[in-house]
Parts: structure tokens; sequence; C-alpha cells
């Protein structure tokens, strides 16, 4: 259960400041409420972010775009600008939790709680984002390849606040790609996560940016990985030369989900895998179109719409001739006559209900014990 704490609900962002020593503030709250109920985090007082106006706006414009403290996950997907503005943010987003942690989390929640495997910051980090920190006194900027200083420690003031993040939009020559390795395809802790972006000016690579989540006390960018292929033409060799370094300079740990070693294989595989997809899709031919591969749809549209023909409709190689709609074995138990009850003791005795009770217990014997059995008229 949560300790007693008091919850400041400040009306505006000055106010909001004003809170801020001596309180911990609250946004969506999916990080912080699961760690002060497991009494990982301690808070005397909250101070909830919700009333701060403008706070989840998203602007993208004179090829800058940024988005307030408050943006959740969910709005980076519904946000039309977002698959040009930032598609590894994109990719994170659709395999970020669940649908309904998604529409609570907040993208700087994610970047303060300082996780190695926070899904957000590997894409922010490839975009080359900053923060945006004020407090009642200053407002002052830092790149969030700065932002961090070890596991779970950050440059920001115990009376700041991260009120927006931007980023450069990629131009038509710059592919950006994401990838999260988890257990499973949603609603994971990442095994490792990786994203690149990959800048080409004829048939050399004019920029490069690797960063890696989940496989080192933070969240953090190949650089050495990165010297390896600016100025340089994207061969497989140039790019395997990459991937062993990116693999090199990470530094994981054993846990429940991977052990180190295999952290540092997928490394190089998906450091690999991510560069070649970028760099050909930047190719002659195709120069501009690799930011994007897929228009976004909606899980919960897609569900409803297919719902009703996965009730009728049969498979049509394993399943051919078989009606979904009710199986054969469900047809036949409900035309059949009801059995009536018998005794497990003496099966060939039926038992009858007893009369004007809703529910009989009866006990039948199985191995010498005694087990009650609940039956519903």
């Amino acid at each position: 259960m949560l300790s007693d704490f008091e919850l400041d609900m400040p009306a505006d962002l000055q106010e909001t400041l004003a809170c801020l020593p001596g309180g911990t503030p609250l946004a969506g709250g999916t990080n912080l409420l699961v760690d002060l109920r497991a009494r990982r985090e301690s808070a005397a007082r909250l101070v909830w972010l919700g009333n701060i106006d403008a706070f989840r706006d998203i602007k993208i414009e004179d090829g800058q775009a940024a988005i307030g403290g408050g943006t959740t996950v969910g709005d980076i997907l519904r946000h039309p600008g977002m698959e040009r503005a930032a598609p590894a943010l994109v990719d994170c987003a659709r395999v970020f939790g669940g649908q309904m942690v998604r529409n609570q989390a907040t993208l700087a929640g994610n970047v303060c709680s300082g996780s190695p495997a926070a899904d957000s910051v590997p894409p922010l980090l490839s975009l080359d984002a900053e923060l945006c920190l004020a407090s009642a006194t200053q407002v002052r900027t830092i790149a969030l390849d700065d932002f961090y200083t070890g596991f779970k420690k950050n440059r920001r003031s115990p009376d700041e606040l991260v009120t927006g993040i931007s980023w450069p939009v990629p131009g038509p020559n710059t592919a950006n790609r994401f990838y999260k390795l988890a257990r499973r395809k949603g609603d994971a802790i990442t095994v490792v996560g990786v994203a690149v972006t990959v800048t080409r000016d004829g048939d050399t690579c004019s920029d490069a940016r690797i960063a890696l989540g989940a496989v080192a006390p933070t969240v953090f960018r190949a650089k050495e990985a990165e010297a390896l292929i600016i100025g340089e033409t994207l061969t497989e060799e140039r790019i395997d030369a990459a991937a062993r370094k990116a693999m090199e300079q990470a530094d994981p740990i054993d846990d429940l989900r991977a052990s180190a070693d295999y952290r540092r294989d997928m490394v190089q595989v998906l450091t690999r895998r991510l560069l070649n997809q970028a760099w050909q899709s930047l190719g002659e031919e195709g120069a501009g179109r690799g930011v994007r591969r897929k228009p976004l749809r909606s899980r919960s549209t897609v569900s409803a719409a297919n719902f009703q023909r996965r009730q009728t409709k049969p498979c049509s190689i394993a399943c051919a001739g078989m009606d979904f709609s009710r199986s054969r074995a469900a047809a036949k138990r409900a035309t059949a006559a009801p059995a009536p009850f018998k005794s497990m003791a003496n099966p060939s005795i039926p038992v009858s209900p007893s009369p004007g009770r809703s529910k009989a217990v009866r006990s039948r014997r199985w191995r010498g014990s005694t087990i009650p059995t609940i039956r519903t008229r």
C-alpha cells in the first residue's frame, strides 16, 4: 500500500514551480506510483502537473520539433506530424507498455526516471534532443546526451521541472530507426534497445548517431562506433566494424530477462541490421524515402474491424470447413438433454438437487479425500 502523502494541485506553471522545492512532480505516475507502492521510492508531498496549460502541446515548424513536458506516449502516436518528425520515437511508442500505460505515461517522466531500459531515451538521443528545465528563478536547456550522470541520476535540480523536449526534424537524406528487443511484443521491459540516425551525402555518411539502451548503467551513445562510419561509405565491412565497436562499448549485466553475453551479441546484431536498413533506404533511388515505412494504424481500430470477420471466417489452410461461430462440441452440448447428477461413490444412483435452494453443495470422494463441489441450478 501507499504511504501517506500530501498532494498539491497548483493551477499554473508558476505556482507549480513554486511548489517544487520539497515536492515530487507527478504527471502520469506509471513509474512513480509503482515505485512508491513497492517502497523503492518515498515522497511526503506530490505536486500534480495536470493543470498546466499547454503542457501537452506538440509543435513542428521551421525544421524543429518540440513537445511539452506533459506529452504522453499516446499523444506521439496520435499526432500526424510525428511520422516525419521522429520516426524512431513513433516506433518506440508503438511498443511502449500497454494501451493504458501509453495513454498516461509522459515522455518527460520516462526520461527523468533514469532507467537504463527507458524506451523513449534511445530514439530521443538518436534525434539529438534537448531538454528545457525550468525553475522559479531560471530556465535552461541541456542536451539529453549530457543529462545523465549515473544509474537513475541526472542533472535536474529538485526545484526544476522538464517543461519541454525539442530536436531537429530529420532532413530528406536522413533515416531514423529504432528496435526494441524484449521477451514479448508488447508490455515488456526492454532487453536491448537500439536507435540509429544516418545522414547520407552522396556516397558518404555525413552524420550518424547510435544510441543503446538496457546495456549499461544509463542509455548512451556509442560515439566510438559513430566515428567509424562518419565520413565513410557504409560498406558491409564498415557497418560490421561499427557494430562490433558498439558491442565493445556496451557494459550490460545478467538479470532475469537476459545474460550479459546475449545482450552484447544483440547489440552487434541490431546495430548492424539498423545501419544496413537506414543506409539502403537512403540509396540513390530511395533518398528521402527511408524515414518511414508504413502508415500508422490504431491497434484498437484494427481489432474492432477484424473482430466480426474472425468470428465467422475460417482459416484457409488448417481450419477449412470449420464454423467458428460455434464449435461442434458446443453445438452438441446445447442440443443434448442435461444429464442427472450422480453420486461419485456409486455412479448408478442418481442424485437430485435439493429443492428450494439456489445452490446445492455436494461432496465427491477422490482418492480418499472429500472435495466440496458447488453446482448452480
